[in-house]
């Protein structure tokens, strides 16, 4: 009876993953490129001061108050240099207008940074934000290491597979990133669906396709149903990075003859 039920039990995950393409999650570590995934973490400290006069005294005096802030997303290399790195999350991470909007307060420490999955930490700089599309770009200075995520040429199609690697929560460590696959869903307003889970920490990490291509960025999920993720379009999201990139390789990354001949020619026809 007992060698009946284990025979028989062998047999459906035999049966099993015939059925769902065993070799396809193999393969999934050569596919989906883990290695240009970084954490990006932004540390802030605020203080408040407050005047009043003593009591006793009438003396002027001043109480200050500081509070600190942690918070963490996701990011992507998008293309590397021998000095650093353009770095790929989304806008919301990225900005920080909002601190300017508060009267009386002050910021007295500042840290933005990414971290590696070998735990290796580097400072960033925004370059360029697109509020409209939630997308950003920081430079990394010095992070050289990591190899640039491909971007595909192609555009995906209602029902393609996407693969996922974020830091939701800040879930991450030496080696340790989580690994999420799904579905591209079609768009809605302006903005691509897919069938990722995602929530706080996920904002700004890439999605790829099935040959680990980059074609989006979650910058949101629904609120009611957070395995439904948002990422701008393929197109808003292509048309962004080539403008960046273009508009910041020389600085950064530096340019060869050709490309020195043809911006030229750009500034001569404008």
């Amino acid at each position: 009876m007992y060698k009946k039920i284990i025979i028989v039990l062998l047999s459906g995950i035999f049966i099993s993953c015939a059925a769902t393409n065993c070799q396809q999650v193999k393969d999934l570590k050569a596919v989906v490129p883990i290695n240009s995934f970084v954490k990006i973490e932004k540390k802030l400290t605020l203080e408040r001061c407050v005047q009043y006069s003593a009591k006793d005294t009438g003396a002027e005096k001043k109480l200050c108050q500081k509070r600190s802030f942690r918070s963490s997303a996701s990011g992507s290399v998008i293309k590397r240099s021998r000095n650093g790195s353009f770095v790929l999350t989304a806008a919301h991470v990225c900005d920080d207008a909002y601190i300017k909007g508060m009267r009386g307060i002050s910021v007295v420490d500042y840290q933005f940074s990414v971290l590696t999955l070998d735990m290796v930490s580097y400072k960033v700089k925004v370059l360029e934000m697109d509020r409209k599309n939630d997308i950003c770009i920081v430079w990394a200075q010095g992070l050289t290491d990591l190899k640039a995520v491909e971007i595909s040429e192609e555009e995906p199609q209602l029902g393609d597979v996407a693969h996922n690697v974020a830091a939701p929560m800040g879930i991450f460590g030496r080696r340790t990133v989580p690994i999420f696959s799904g579905y591209f869903s079609g768009g809605k307003e302006g903005a691509s669906l897919y069938t990722i889970a995602a929530i706080g920490g996920s904002s700004g990490s890439p999605i790829f396709n099935k040959d680990g291509k980059l074609i989006g960025l979650i910058h949101s999920a629904y609120v009611n149903f957070p395995m439904l993720s948002i990422s701008p379009t393929y197109k808003d999201l292509i048309s962004f990075i080539d403008k960046t990139i273009y508009k910041h390789k020389a600085k950064y990354v530096g340019l060869n003859l050709l490309e020195k001949i043809e911006r030229a020619i750009d500034n001569i026809n404008k």
